[in-house]
This record gives C-alpha cells, structure tokens and sequence, in this order.
C-alpha cells in the first residue's frame, strides 16, 4: 500500500481527504471543511429544544388533566402527586433547555473559530487507549500533545503506539492527520503503510 493510500484510508475511517489534509498542512481550511464547520451542532440545537418544550407541555398538560379528574375537593395527597408530576416535567425540561444553551453557545464558538480560519497543530507520540465496556460500548481513544479524541475502532486499529502524528484541528474538532512532521511525514507514512497493508491481509 502506498503512503497516499493509506491517507486515504484514514481520511475516509476520519471523514476528510487528502485536498483538505493538503489545505491544512498549508495552514488553510479546505472549503468543504469551513462548510461543515459552520453547519456543525445545529441539529443538536433543534432536538435538545424542541424535547424541551415537548417534555414541558407534556408536564403542564398532563398536571392539569390529573387535576381536573381529582373532583372539587382533592386530598393532600393526590395535589402532592399533581405537583409532583409537573415539577418533575419541568425539571426535565429545564435540563432540555440548558443542554440546547450550552450546544448552541459551543456552537457560536466554533462558527468563530471556523470562520477566523486558525489550525491549532498538535504533534507529538500517539498514546493509544481502549476502555473495553463493561454493558456498555467500549471507548477508543488516542491522545496527541495532550489533548484526546474518540475514534471508531477500525481507525483505532490503523494508528500505531508511540508513532509520531501531526493533527490539525480548529476549535474542539479534529480536521485531518498524517503521521509525522512535515519533514518526516514520508518515512513514518511508510512505516504506517506497512501496517495498514499487513492488517488488509490478516
């Protein structure tokens, strides 16, 4: 496998491709990147409010329909379980809410930082980490210069321990990466290469 194979084949386990890898290694934000950048986390948004206000009008419909059922004279008891039903809706809805605030504030963060266009390089060894789950799914991490990232497993299985990686990022997103530095990155890619091609025959 050549080295612009197995870039490729990062990219895609990744989600970029080697124009946006080349883009970045030039300190520039590929086009296709600024787009998915600022389209980013706005779907978060909508359903963290849109569940807030369901969760809300459920609580508040819901308590009044179980008032209404509790005739004239309700007991204590039954009013303590209205208003335990609606606070209970509401509080839900309240986390709904804060969840959507805290989306859209990181969200208008990474819009800026997009549109400002400064690539954050982060390079150093890679420090592989597998948290296997235990009911539920295990976790793939990989840290490089001090930050970490969740992957899938197959991109985690591409990456080697302790090899040098340069990773280009904006914000809180991981855009592309390759192994090594600009002036090493063709012998460390063939090393990588090597691996890559030895895992396709296994």
């Amino acid at each position: 496998m050549s080295t612009n194979a197995y870039l490729e084949q990062l990219g895609r386990e990744h989600g970029f491709t080697l124009a946006e890898l080349e883009a970045n290694r030039q300190g520039a934000l590929h086009p296709a990147q600024l787009a998915r950048g600022t389209r980013k986390g706005l779907a978060a948004v909508v359903v963290l409010t849109v569940l807030g206000f369901l969760a809300l009008g459920g609580a508040l419909v819901g308590a009044y329909v179980f008032y209404d059922r509790l005739g004239p004279q309700p007991s204590s008891v039954d009013l303590n379980a209205v208003y335990a039903a609606g606070g209970a809706g509401v509080v839900l809805a309240l986390v709904f809410f804060v969840g959507a605030g805290t989306s859209f504030v990181r969200r208008r963060a990474r819009q800026a930082a997009f549109v400002r266009g400064r690539i954050d390089v982060l390079e150093g060894p890679l420090d592989k980490i597998n948290i296997l789950g235990r009911g539920f799914a295990s976790q793939y991490i990989f840290r490089v210069g001090g930050r970490s990232f969740h992957t899938s497993a197959k991109l985690w299985e591409l990456l080697t321990q302790g090899a040098h990686y340069r990773l280009y990022c904006v914000a809180d997103q991981l855009l592309s990466f390759a192994p090594g530095s600009t002036e090493s990155g063709s012998a460390a890619s063939g090393q990588m290469a090597t691996k890559a091609l030895g895992m396709l025959h296994t």
